[in-house]
């Protein structure tokens, strides 16, 4: 088996590339050494590479040079070094999956068929790599050439380098020039070799997985043929006595089927942040490679360098996305392998049973692919192929369009001149004090209910208040765009928070009983070991929130009151200003009169800031220790099992085991429950949320860059775009985890022992339990926009988009008002 590995070339030429970037399995400790070094090496050459690229970028801006040839390469030369970061931080997972691929896919005995599916999968590989590696290749011979072409007939003073140095010094000179033309050509080629490598190996794994799920279903499928073996006279003693046997063998295709779904887990854990990179710059890249090769105005040697480019991305984007769609594809048809089993034959004795019973839990987890994410925002497959394409054609074309309008305007202005309680912790404590300022939180006496109502009443006048000041400028401002815009965002936000407080406060009976459901069984340090650092890391995750969104909230909320002090200064008090004007016939501007206004819309703008962000705030929090009592029933039913370990009897041990897994099944009961009365209490309020959330960040967009306005204007909505930017991701992320998690009690489930589980009645209803767990676990948990849709991060994406739109819209209308 060794020589075949030897001959797989997509292997040999992988290994070649890691080992010569410093990432490859170490033999000994001198070979650890000279691992250390390239990759010290490595990480050299990128660092100087985007240093080099950088200064090229700041210059070619300062003198308008070609700004798109030198953001194709810094593109280019950071995604690069973005990768090699990502794989160093997960080193000893990325050696271990080679080696496990060596040791569990490549050196074992396989019998013909299985053969021919291991080749198939190694020809693939071949292909790819090598189409992938001839492309890197040719883009390197491209740029080395382009200098050599450009300098023929020139002399020693202008001659030029394949990227441009921007120093003080006679580079294009003898022995300079030998020198640092040299020295790029190996950066270069470092530089490409981190690009491609990675990938390569991802697509060999991710091929190589398929295969092995392809061999499973034709294991599954040939489990019970026994045909040749029959004779009809001894037909059924001969199948009653291979019964067991080939249960036994079952369970050793279930044992490789749970470790399969493991090694996807553990792939997945280590590409996924790669893989969304790779998405999410992959549009660009593949647009600027084709403008560079198909339109700029450039020598035919430059133009090679971007042709090869968007060829070799197309292959290495289809590469992966075809190695990720085939995992896809192959774990799924393992279940119509296990029904293709001839289990119809086998006797209904007891080993007979349970091989029935345990080819509907390897068809039931089959239903539920396996899958390689983009940062778990969508499964990669062949429609993410098509969609980056597509993304990057309306890439092209809205580039082509604007520089062809840029030509138009440049033209033109030759002859046109133009204008142009218990548990606490500051997360928890802080959302608390937020809430009880806004009227909400629980009370526990009659006079904390007359305060809180109180505070309500006054909360209610403030947000009427508020609403007086911005319609009341509107209606006399209405000409002037810029600050409708401004005074149209203040409203919303208003509304929003007056309808968020308003759902609260009719369900203020389920709001409290989360809340104390939560106090009882989640905020204690009742936890074991495992259980504790996963209730730390979801603790620290909802202070650096809480922390986060008070910040940016407070830090918007500030400058509503520095702007009108800064506008004021060098002003007689005559002409003083307030945070909002009043269209009221009084002398405002006048001590006393101005100081006691000001402070009263300054008492208006903390306290709507308070209202608009306690209930999200509080929600997250809610949602991340969700997500996090998931993750510790996840470790519970994972550790159910370690009974077995204990070698007691049998049937002592499936007792306990059953025991285990009732309370895990009423804890899991009661998770569902709380989920239920999460949705019930905020599916409202997220639905506003929802609605508005893609006119706020329009209107903000347009204050920040289209606007009119003063800096402190412009800075309110800087800290409220970005605050409401990293809100909706948190909050979405937090949406998805619940999503997520929820459903993975499943593959903990199905991860157990249960198959050496003796058929006892025990054994037979922890069986069926653990059947009814994970097709309840199918449907997971969620939280939808008033039950219309649920939240995930793709509705993060969806709301980005329509921002956008909103926002070109926007942008395009005050044009057009401005042209008349």
């Amino acid at each position: 088996m060794q020589t075949e590995l030897d001959l797989d070339i997509s292997m040999v030429l992988s290994k070649f590339f890691l080992r010569s970037i410093g990432l490859w399995i170490s033999e000994n400790s001198a070979e650890e050494r000279r691992m250390k070094i390239m990759i010290i090496y490595t990480v050299w050459h990128s660092i100087f590479a985007t240093v080099e690229i950088t200064r090229d970028f700041y210059f070619t801006i300062l003198y308008k040079g070609d700004i798109l040839y030198v953001t194709t390469n810094i593109l280019t030369v950071t995604m690069g070094l973005i990768k090699i970061c990502i794989i160093m931080t997960h080193k000893e997972e990325f050696i271990n999956l080679i080696v496990y691929v060596q040791q569990h896919f490549w050196n074992v005995k396989y019998d013909f068929r299985e053969k021919e599916i291991l080749d198939n999968c190694k020809k693939t590989c071949t292909f790819f790599v090598c189409s992938v590696t001839i492309m890197g290749a040719c883009a390197i011979v491209a740029y080395l050439t382009t200098p050599v072409i450009a300098n023929a007939g020139k002399n020693n003073s202008e001659r030029v380098l394949p990227f441009n140095i921007w120093l003080n010094l006679p580079v294009s000179m003898s022995p300079y020039y030998e020198m640092i033309f040299t020295l790029q050509m190996i950066n270069m080629y470092q530089i490409a070799v981190t690009y491609f490598c990675f990938d390569n190996i991802f697509c060999i794994l991710a091929i190589h997985l398929a295969g092995q799920f392809r061999i499973l279903r034709y294991r599954f499928s040939k489990l019970c043929d026994i045909e040749h073996q029959i004779n009809e006279k001894d037909m059924e003693s001969m199948i009653t006595n291979y019964a067991h046997t080939f249960y036994e063998k079952l369970k050793m295709y279930v044992r490789h089927h749970q470790t399969l779904i493991n090694f996807c887990d553990r792939l997945e854990n280590v590409y996924t942040m790669l893989i969304l990179g790779q998405v999410l710059v992959f549009s660009v890249l593949i647009c600027l490679f084709a403008y560079q090769g198909l339109l700029a105005a450039a020598p035919l040697a430059r133009r090679s360098i971007f042709i090869f480019h968007l060829i070799g991305s197309m292959a290495l984007l289809f590469m992966f996305t075809y190695s990720c769609d085939g995992v896809i594809e192959h774990s799924e048809k393992v279940a119509i392998g296990a029904y293709s089993a001839l289990w119809t034959i086998m006797p209904m004795n007891k080993s007979g049973k349970m091989l029935r019973n345990d080819l509907i839990m390897v068809i039931e987890r089959s239903r539920r692919v396996c899958c390689l994410t983009a940062n778990r925002f969508f499964p990669v497959s062949l429609e993410t192929y098509n969609k980056i394409l597509s993304t990057a054609a309306s890439y092209f074309t809205l580039l082509r369009n604007h520089l062809e309008n840029e030509i138009e305007k440049s033209r033109s202005r030759k002859t046109i001149v133009m204008h142009t309680t218990r548990y606490t912790d500051i997360s928890i404590t802080l959302s608390q004090f937020l809430l009880k300022l806004a009227g909400v939180w629980m009370t526990v006496n009659n006079a904390e209910e007359r305060r809180r109502r109180l505070t309500m009443a006054f909360t209610a006048v403030i947000h009427v208040y508020g609403l007086y000041l911005n319609l009341g400028d509107a209606y006399y401002t209405w000409n002037d765009l810029s600050h409708c815009t401004f005074l149209l965002s203040n409203t919303l936000c208003i509304v929003l928070a007056m309808f968020k407080l308003l759902i609260l406060n009719f369900r203020r009976t389920e709001f409290k009983d989360l809340v104390l459901f939560a106090q009882q069984n989640f905020w204690h340090f009742k936890y074991d070991h495992d259980e504790k650092i996963l209730f730390m890391k979801c603790r620290k995750l909802c202070k650096l929130w809480t922390i986060t969104a008070c910040s940016f909230t407070q830090a918007s909320l500030a400058f509503y009151i520095i702007t009108p002090i800064c506008a004021n200064i060098g002003k007689n008090k005559s002409d003083r200003v307030l945070p909002f004007k009043m269209w009221v016939d009084l002398p405002l501007s006048v001590t006393p009169y101005y100081e006691i206004m000001f402070v009263i819309q300054l008492a208006t703008v903390q306290q709507i800031g308070v209202t608009y962000l306690c209930s999200d705030n509080f929600l997250c929090i809610l949602n991340m220790h969700v997500i996090c009592q998931f993750r510790i029933l996840h470790n519970r039913l994972l550790n159910l099992w370690k009974i077995i370990d204990q070698k007691t009897d049998k049937i002592d041990y499936a007792d306990k085991c059953y025991i285990a897994l009732k309370k895990c099944i009423r804890q899991h009961q009661l998770l569902i429950k709380f989920c239920e009365k999460l949705e019930y209490v905020n599916t409202l309020p997220i639905f506003g949320h929802v609605v508005v959330f893609s006119l706020l960040m329009c209107f903000d967009t347009y204050e920040i860059l289209l606007a009119n306005v003063s800096t402190g204007t412009r800075l309110i909505f800087v800290f409220h775009m970005v605050g409401s930017f990293i809100h909706i991701i948190f909050f979405t992320y937090t949406c998805h985890g619940l999503i997520e998690e929820s459903s993975n009690i499943s593959l903990a489930t199905y991860s157990g022992w249960w198959t050496i589980l003796p058929m006892t009645e025990t054994g037979r209803m922890l069986r069926e339990d653990v059947k009814v767990m994970m097709m309840k676990s199918m449907r997971p948990c969620c939280l939808t926009a008033g039950g219309f849709f649920p939240i995930s991060l793709e509705t993060s994406t969806a709301l980005m988009s329509t921002t956008m739109s909103y926002f070109t819209l926007m942008r395009e209308s005050s044009m057009k008002n401005g042209d008349k």
